[in-house]
């Protein structure tokens, strides 16, 4: 219940609109229901604090001092950024519910974790003592249930009461507010005495039912379940939703990172400064735990970034993308589709200051930095010849864009130039780079189904190594042209993030989203060539309505390369069509020829016109779908036998690519070997054929590729790579492909019929290796006194099996070699009765490969039975040497 004093400081300050000049005693008497005489002490004590001001004639007339109450955007809500926009409801019901006449409503507070519930309860409370609501020197009494999550009962004592000489929560915010944060914790006995109590507005406590004097303020996550949030807000007067940040406007979340930065300006004595594309990050990425993750995600930024500037003595702090949480990154995955949101709120190219008195600067981003790759300096001499010659920003960046990728085509071919194989690679690179590149590449390779060529492990190898171990100093991108890059690319993008967190840590170091966005570029680099040169472009035309334009859009979508079309329909003339084409072709030329597919009829005619007249190299092939079908079309007319008409129609057309039986994308199982030349398709067929006919396979089918340009044989490996597994190459050239070996086409003329299987096999992973394996290993058994080759060779080969399969991955030759022929002498040893030597790492080892250590326990278990003999800890010592090595020299 309100004060008689607080009652009078309500009527006044409704009054404060109705009547400027104020009003009388008598008039408040009447309205309160109050005497005069109590009435008008009460009035003097307001005059002589300074809160209400009297008029000096007659009638004496009672006003607010200064005239009005902070109302509207004088109040304290007025300092929450957003209360004006998507908090302005939620704000409103919270005035509403404090300046309630008698007694302030019951407030409950809903929203998701993190939204600021707590801040705005607080805000409830300073508005309500400043609008006289509640006594200047009102309680605020906040409980949190999660504090409480194991221990429910003393939570119902400590609200209620009952400990004797212990003053309750609900006594200590008497004439206050009592906020009860995570009210969705409470234990059933305390929600329904708090639900009781806000509904009737009493309680009893010691067997005395006493009114309420306190206001409540609840907060409850929205995320609750329904049975629990319902009856909160059918007894709760007033609910009040405040919402997620996602559903808040990009001003309104750009105002708290100001906020947040600027305190943490005033904090450190220093003005922070950071580029847009951090902007651009901090107002896109997903916030699960909404305000306060933003605010603590700024706070460990600024951390990292003051222990930099520190070292430096900078006035300035430079925050980087790589001071921020990884998951702060994937903000820039959703800027294409958000950036017309951002437009008119973040400037591109620029880097904002953020100081202590919340001022916000913004100047243009220095373009030129000390060292960097070439890559770095490529970019940056481009744009200023761009700019001498006078081209617009948006004109460059659009240049800039086409030309980058080729570019770094170049940058990642002069990487590889400076090595020649992985033997060297390694004397040049950390090993344990070479290691996660390895895996990164596989994982790009699974995710993305690529084969991607060995230049490009190499490049990327050099590339971390510089920026990782030699301390290079790097240069940085510009915004667009990084959220070009991760627009386009952002699966790739988002794998890269994930392996740019793993170096972080694995090295202790912190990467730039420039390093980030290079990493993309390498797995995005399907051919790893140069590529300077403009390609020649495909164009299609078609008879019909639609016809070429609906292909040319089938095969966009699908290979990502725009095609140029024109459709003839069958009603327009050769002379009206003509001009169309020319234009057409015309407009589609890019300096490097069109490749023209075209159906039946006058098109090639018109095609050799537009040759001869605008000299555009165009070469045109014969497409005769059209005709085609016209013929099957008579074809079943006539035949009223589906299999007769279909045999014969495959045997008029069987010199089509797409209709022959050895067709290289008609392979009849998972595995296949490729056969190449570098010409025509005539070699690769032979090779196949030859194959076929000397090696019998049932679970191996052949394909002949003929394609002389790098980047179109890589496209082709993908598409079969999508759907089989490649055993290897075969032919005159080595495609140079990461993990698929090539067999020169003179070995395998030159090897007899009867060894070409092993050939074949000897750089297939798994098989090859088996039979040169059995083959070293039997001719070892020999000379085993105890264990004959029978025995070797039913036992060792699917020891050595079981325990790849327990390594979870399949050994190299030399390993598989080298533990075959331990086990076997081994096996011996113990056999005839003699001790194994000693492993001097055997502790080390067990202790570092305990898992290991036991399952390959369990896979000894059947030879120790058969040959009544026991595997010692030194053995099973030698064996994980064999497979794992010790750590330290890892």
């Amino acid at each position: 219940m309100k004060s008689n004093k607080n009652m009078v400081l309500d009527l006044l300050r409704q009054c404060a609109g109705e009547e400027n000049g104020g009003v009388t005693t008598q008039y408040l008497s009447k309205r309160l229901d109050m005497q005069r005489t109590n009435l008008s002490a009460i009035l003097n004590a307001l005059v002589r604090e300074g809160l209400v001001e009297k008029s000096a004639g007659r009638p004496v007339l009672y006003r607010l001092a200064g005239g009005q109450a902070k109302t509207g955007d004088e109040s304290c809500f007025s300092e929450l950024v957003g209360y004006d926009g998507s908090l302005r409801q939620s704000v409103q019901l919270a005035k509403a519910a404090m300046l309630y006449p008698q007694h302030s409503l019951h407030c409950l507070l809903t929203g998701p974790g993190g939204s600021g519930k707590s801040c705005f309860a607080q805000m409830i409370h300073r508005f309500a003592t400043e609008n006289y609501a509640l006594e200047p020197e009102a309680p605020f009494v906040k409980i949190n249930c999660a504090h409480f999550a194991d221990r429910p009962e003393q939570l119902t004592v400590e609200i209620f009461g009952g400990i004797e000489g212990k003053t309750s929560f609900l006594e200590q915010a008497e004439d206050g507010i009592l906020f009860i944060d995570h009210g969705e914790l409470l234990p059933p006995a305390a929600k329904s005495g708090l639900l009781s109590l806000v509904e009737n507005n009493y309680r009893t406590w010691q067997g005395r039912r006493c009114n309420l004097r306190t206001t409540v303020v609840c907060a409850v996550e929205e995320t609750a379940a329904g049975e629990i949030l319902e009856p909160f807000k059918s007894r709760f007067s007033v609910t009040i939703s405040l919402p997620p940040l996602e559903e808040r406007p990009p001003a309104e979340r750009f105002g708290l990172i100001r906020r947040f930065l600027t305190r943490e300006a005033a904090g450190s004595g220093h003005a922070l400064s950071l580029t847009s594309e951090i902007l651009v990050a901090l107002l896109l990425y997903r916030c699960p735990r909404q305000v306060k993750q933003l605010r603590n995600d700024i706070r460990i930024a600024c951390a990292n970034a003051y222990v930099r500037g520190l070292k430096a003595d900078q006035k300035e702090i430079r925050l980087a993308m790589s001071d921020f949480p990884n998951e702060v990154r994937s903000g820039l995955l959703e800027y294409k589709r958000r950036k017309a949101d951002l437009k008119e709120l973040i400037k591109e190219n620029v880097r904002y200051v953020f100081s202590e008195n919340q001022d916000v600067h913004t100047r243009a981003e220095e373009v030129r930095r000390l060292g960097g790759f070439s890559i770095y300096e490529w970019i940056e001499e481009r744009m200023q010849e761009l700019k001498e010659r006078g081209l617009a920003w948006e004109d460059i960046n659009t240049i800039i864009g086409i030309d980058i990728e080729n570019e770094f085509k170049k940058y990642n071919n002069s990487l590889v130039s400076k090595v020649a194989d992985k033997e060297q690679l390694s004397k040049m690179v950390n090993p344990r780079i070479m290691e996660l590149v390895t895996e990164f590449l596989d994982q790009a390779a699974r995710d993305f189904n690529r084969v991607y060529p060995v230049s490009v492990f190499y490049g990327l190898c050099l590339h971390l190594n510089a920026a990782l171990c030699e301390g290079e100093k790097r240069r940085e991108l510009s915004s667009d042209r990084i959220m070009e890059m991760i627009g386009k690319y952002k699966e790739e993008y988002a794998l890269a993030v994930k392996f740019a967190g793993r170096l972080e840590k694995e090295f202790s170091t912190r990467l730039p989203i420039d390093e980030v966005v290079f990493l993309t570029m390498f797995i995005c680099d399907r051919g790893g060539m140069a590529g300077a040169q403009p390609h020649p472009l495909l164009f299609i035309a078609m008879h019909g309505e639609h016809v070429a334009s609906s292909m040319a859009q089938v095969i966009q979508s699908l290979s990502g390369t725009e095609v140029g079309y024109y459709d003839l329909p069958l009603s327009k003339s050769t002379r009206e069509a003509y001009p169309e084409l020319k234009q057409a072709l015309s407009d589609w030329n890019r300096g490097a020829g069109i490749l023209a597919l075209y159906d039946m009829g006058s098109m090639r005619q018109m095609i050799e016109m537009v040759c001869a007249e605008t000299k555009i190299p165009i070469r045109a092939i014969a497409f005769p779908f059209t005709a085609l079908a016209l013929d099957c079309c008579r074809k079943v007319m006539l035949e009223p036998d589906l299999d007769a008409a279909y045999s014969s129609l495959l045997e008029r057309y069987h010199t089509l690519p797409m209709l022959r039986d050895d067709a290289y994308y008609r392979p009849r199982s998972g595995n296949v070997i490729i056969t190449l030349c570098m010409s025509g398709e005539g070699g690769a067929v032979q090779i196949k054929r030859y194959l076929e006919k000397k090696v019998h396979w049932d679970n191996v089918s052949f394909i002949p590729l003929a394609i002389s340009g790098r980047e179109e044989l890589l496209n082709e490996i993908n598409r079969i790579h999508e759907k089989h597994h490649i055993l290897c190459t075969v032919g005159a050239f080595d495609p140079q492909l990461l993990d698929i070996p090539f067999i020169p086409v003179t070995k395998v003329l030159e090897c007899p019929q009867e060894k070409l299987k092993l050939l074949l096999r000897a750089d297939i992973p798994g098989e090859a290796e088996v039979e040169e394996n059995d083959r070293i290993i039997m001719e070892l058994a020999e000379g085993l006194q105890y264990f004959g080759p029978d025995q070797v060779k039913r036992w060792v080969p699917s020891l050595v099996s079981e325990m790849e399969e327990v390594l979870g991955s399949p050994l190299p030759p030399e390993k598989r070699v080298g533990l075959s022929v331990h086990l076997a002498c081994g096996i011996n040893r113990m056999i005839g009765g003699e001790e194994t030597p000693v492993n001097l790492h055997k502790a080390e080892l067990l202790k570092e490969n305990r898992e290991l250590y036991g399952k390959l326990r369990a896979c000894m278990v059947p030879l120790e039975e058969a040959f009544h003999i026991r595997v010692d800890d030194n053995e099973y010592a030698h064996i994980l040497y064999i497979l794992r090595g010790r750590k330290s020299e890892n």
